[in-house]
């Protein structure tokens, strides 16, 4: 027997199918068999029910770190737009024909640092064929914009909301088996359906109910561009840059690759078989052996999709891909790279939390222009709805097809339709045709170095060298569970395939494997900590009661493993977010005394740790932390089992380190702006930062030690029109070279090296040529060409006058209260001062030489004292 269920508002209809009868069974609510509409919709149903048999599983909140939605009262307080008394002020109107017209209303408050762009955008539409009329709003409710909407009628066909702007919000009881859940979630189908009558039984201005009638159609389509929640950057310029982009795809002049990649996760594989035909290149990822966040973060941060459709449980935060999680700050700070978003994803589009999914999609990538998701559980239906709302797109911009979707299909299942919405642009046309040099350079390139042939598609490569053998791993999803990485054996000038390195833990599209290659662990992220070995059948895990592990980093020196990791503690308001260094000890991963430290802890999130072991045997610990005013990179050291304070070395992400053979400690790490900056360390202290290389945008670095132990850092950069290559820099005396290795036209990332005895790199890497993820290899010369990027100091610290002779004036920016410690030659400290972004040293008491001015927080100068 097939049953299938729909629910509409307070009226649940079942519908039974037997061999000989069949009928319609009325629960709650009035007799509807005479009603048509409900009658086609049960014929619908019955046809879904003989081809699909069960019904799909619903999407889920789920969020291993305990995120909570924000409720309506919590959003007023912290974010919330002034409601009374309603406060209009009109711009303009178009001089175009009235109809067709599209309202655009932008918060007031910022209307006058955006005015040029939003005035452009104005002539854009109207170059499309809308006419325009821009408001500001000031004060004002939700109900106030639906009758600023209605009022416009029958010229009205849009509207787009730009800045902090009134929500609506409904209520809706949702039934799972004996429970009954309460969601209360932001409807922007109340500002699209203006003849509709909505319901508010509680009076408390939230929506209960959305009667049914036949003209319940969404009349207008609709947009909301708004960062104001986001902590990625300043509201108006991240605003201004928007406009920017949008403009430069409107005009033809940003390149396009007419692409698809759909990210599926297993759980609606069998309800949804949409092939993207209408795509140049369409790419459909099912594969559950690669289905990860490393896997799909390097897709969509190194090739540049036009389309990017992902199906996976989520949180407005974080997306879970069973068991690693795609955070939203590792998509706000190592942005994603296409044009368009469809989110399969619970509540990813909720635009009411802070640094949500959705808005961080739209203003981080540098060609994100629409984003399409939904404020609560569910999305877009995936039997049907789905598949039509991809075809209207064919024909209608993003905003027509979403309301097209929503008249069609909104009232027929609430549950997964009334919190959908449009982040970005609604009046975006996808353009199905490549343009540019980015098509022609993923279509038609041949890609450089040779072939590192595995199975299905490969998403990460590892060299291990060791006194007689270098080994290069690679991960793919072509093979059993413990069996996708393979093992290629390097002799000097060819490379073979050994077999597979098995593990008794799965890669999940990053691989994490100690640098010890006698001992090489492999890593996990998810709950517990996974850690094997190669080769190995031995698993262990870390567990520290409920919670998540994420960004793993392994240690391997000489017989010594250590792992470095985030840790997640749920709270009430606030995970507790953790970094641990924990050895391995007696045959095991168990925290211990003696073998487990907790570097930090605080609520701030802290991601991306690394770990290197200097050459006095001080352990050193560094992580990008998350604070108020932007990242930063943070320092600890363990010496004698004590743990230091951490100590903030640049402000940036995605730090990495290496000891030199000259025993010198250099870090490195990517600012947000995606330029590579470096400091080192001297006498204790850590040098200003400096700027090494901006030639083109930083994603992946890798440092490893040349022929003579210095610094080598391996990087992809990606040029102005999203081509990725990769490039190595080195030094020479005390400036930076920079050599590109790679020079096909297809996106080549995930690289990682080898100094070779005699000066060459082995190197291998992943490259998407086609959109087919390969791993490769190939031998380069150490052709250095110098970079002509001057040495820069991240934060400013001036000295003068230097030399100097008694008193020398010490400034810096930003104009802080700081500290000010001097040290001589050989690290003692000898004076310290206080004072606000200036301060004079009398240095008469003390001798001629070289001396050691350190700023709190930013960093430490030489200063010469001559007499």
């Amino acid at each position: 027997m097939f049953w299938g269920a729909f629910y509409f508002n307070s009226i649940q209809i079942s519908f039974f199918l037997t061999g000989d009868y069949h009928y319609i069974r009325q629960i709650n609510g009035e007799e509807i068999m005479n009603n048509p509409r409900f009658f086609l919709l049960a014929i619908s149903i019955m046809l879904i029910g003989f081809c699909y048999g069960d019904k799909p599983p619903i999407t889920r909140w789920i969020d291993p770190l305990g995120g909570k939605p924000i409720t309506p009262q919590e959003y007023r307080s912290k974010f919330g737009f002034p409601q009374r008394p309603l406060k209009l002020g009109i711009v303009s109107k178009s001089s175009n024909n009235s109809t067709n017209l599209v309202e655009i209303v932008v918060n007031a408050s910022i209307y006058s640092y955006i005015q040029d762009k939003i005035s452009r955008y104005g002539e854009d539409l109207e170059s499309d064929g809308y006419s325009v009329r821009i408001d500001t709003m000031s004060s004002g409710s939700a109900d106030d914009l639906r009758e600023l909407f209605q009022s416009l009628r029958p010229d009205i066909v849009g509207a787009v909301l730009v800045g902090n702007l009134p929500v609506k919000w409904y209520r809706i009881e949702e039934y799972e088996e004996e429970d009954t859940i309460i969601e209360i979630f932001p409807c922007d189908y109340y500002l699209m359906e203006l003849d509709g009558i909505w319901c508010d039984y509680e009076n408390d201005g939230i929506l209960d109910e959305h009667l049914l009638y036949y003209n319940n159609e969404a009349e207008i389509f609709l947009g909301r561009i708004d960062p104001s929640r986001l902590t990625y950057g300043d509201p108006v310029d991240l605003l201004r840059k928007y406009f920017d982009k949008n403009h430069s795809y409107r005009t033809g002049e940003m390149p396009v690759w007419a692409s698809a990649l759909s990210y599926e996760y297993k759980d609606w594989h069998p309800w949804f078989e949409y092939t993207f035909e209408e795509y140049e290149y369409a790419e459909i990822v099912r594969d559950t052996l690669i289905f990860s966040a490393g896997d799909y973060q390097g897709r969509i941060r190194n090739l540049p999709y036009e389309m990017v459709s992902i199906m996976c449980h989520s949180s407005p935060w974080r997306h879970y891909m069973d068991p690693t999680l795609t955070f939203n700050n590792d998509l706000g700070m190592l942005p994603p790279n296409a044009n368009f978003y469809h989110l399969f994803a619970c509540s990813g589009a909720r635009f009411v939390e802070q640094n949500d999914l959705g808005s961080t999609y739209l203003f981080c990538g540098p060609r994100s222009l629409t984003v399409v998701g939904s404020s609560k559980t569910g999305s877009i239906y995936m039997i049907g709805a789905l598949t039509d709302f991809f075809q209207y797109l064919r024909v209608e911009t993003i905003g027509e097809a979403m309301r097209d979707i929503l008249s069609e299909y909104g009232d027929w299942n609430p549950y997964w339709h009334y919190g959908l919405v449009t982040l970005g642009d609604p009046t975006l046309r996808l353009v199905y045709t490549s343009r540019g040099t980015v098509a022609v350079d993923t279509m038609t390139c041949t890609p450089d170095g040779f072939l590192l042939n595995t199975p299905g598609n490969a998403t990460d490569v590892e060299i291990l060298s060791s006194e007689t053998e270098m080994n290069i791993y690679v991960l793919n999803g072509g093979c059993s569970w413990y069996y996708n990485i393979e093992s290629f054996r390097f002799n000097g000038s060819a490379v073979w395939n050994t077999g597979y390195a098995h593990t008794a833990i799965a890669g999940t599209g990053d691989m994490v494997i100690s640098e010890n290659a006698d001992y090489p662990f492999i890593a996990s992220e998810g709950a517990p900590l996974s850690i094997g070995m190669l080769n190995h059948w031995s698993y262990w895990s870390i567990e520290r009661g409920e919670g998540y592990f994420s960004h793993p980093y392994l240690l391997g020196a000489d017989s010594i493993n250590a792992i470095v990791y985030t840790h997640w503690s749920p709270a009430d308001e606030e995970p507790l977010c953790q970094i641990y260094l924990t050895f391995y000890h007696s045959h095991t991963w168990d925290p211990a005394d003696g073998f487990d430290f907790l570097i930090s802890e605080s609520t701030n999130e802290k991601l991306y740790p690394h770990a290197v072991l200097d050459s006095s045997g001080i352990y050193w610990v560094f992580w990008t932390e998350i604070m108020p005013d932007g990242p930063r990179i943070l320092a600890s050291y363990i010496i004698d089992g004590e743990i230091s304070e951490p100590e903030i070395v640049g402000r940036g992400i995605m730090s990495t380190a290496l000891v030199s053979s000259d025993n010198k400690l250099w870090l490195f790490w990517k600012s947000l702006d995606s330029k590579l900056w470096s400091s080192s360390l001297l006498s204790g202290y850590w040098m200003p930062a400096t700027c090494i290389f901006e030639e083109c945008k930083v994603a992946d670095i890798r440092a490893i030690p040349d022929e003579t132990g210095q610094p080598v850092l391996i990087i992809t950069g990606i040029d102005y029109e999203n081509n990725s290559e990769i490039y190595t820099l080195s030094r020479e005396s005390s400036s930076w070279l920079s050599t590109r290795l790679t020079y096909s036209a297809g996106p080549d990332f995930h690289p990682d090296g080898l100094v070779l005895p005699d000066g060459t790199i082995l190197l291998a890497w992943i490259n998407g040529c086609s959109g087919n993820l390969q791993a490769r290899w190939n031998i380069f010369e150490m052709n250095q060409i110098k970079s002509d990027i001057p040495n820069r100091m991240e934060n400013s610290i001036m000295i003068y006058p230097s030399p100097f002779n008694d008193i020398v004036q010490i400034k810096w920016e930003p104009h802080q209260e700081s500290e000010v410690r001097i040290f001589d030659i050989n690290g003692k400290l000898i004076d310290q001062i206080s004072g606000a972004g200036k301060v004079l040293w009398n240095a008469t008491q003390h001798s001629s030489g070289l001396y050691f001015v350190n700023v709190e927080s930013l960093g430490t100068v030489k200063v010469f004292h001559l007499k």
